[in-house]
């Protein structure tokens, strides 16, 4: 696997406080596949998670409510910063790299 960017939002767009979902669209091995990422403005800049549980790989989700993430296959949860803060994940989410360029945010993921 290698990592490649693919773009996520018009800077214009990436949220100043917050978590914001984004699903990526590309082009793998498979065909056209997807990854849902989360954006997150936190105080030391915008950061992106992976949206895939450490625990057994579900999808996450933000809970605006709660301010955290919320793994709906076994109630891991997750602080802003993708650090564990109950249940059963080992780890926490994934932090995916940012490229700022020709306008956009991109992610990188591996492909």
């Amino acid at each position: 696997m290698e990592m490649k960017y693919f773009p996520a939002v018009d800077i214009n767009d990436a949220p100043q406080k917050g978590v914001k979902k984004v699903t990526l669209t590309y082009t793998g091995d498979s065909g056209k596949e997807e990854a849902i990422i989360f954006l997150a403005a936190l105080p030391q800049g915008l950061t992106a998670f992976s949206s895939v549980c450490s625990h057994l790989g579900c999808i996450v989700d933000w809970d605006s409510q709660k301010e955290e993430f919320v793994c709906p296959c076994h109630g891991g949860r997750y602080d802003i910063n993708g650090n564990v803060i109950g249940g059963p994940p080992p780890a926490p989410l994934d932090n995916l790299p940012i490229e700022t360029r020709d306008g956009k945010i991109f992610v990188g993921i591996k492909v």
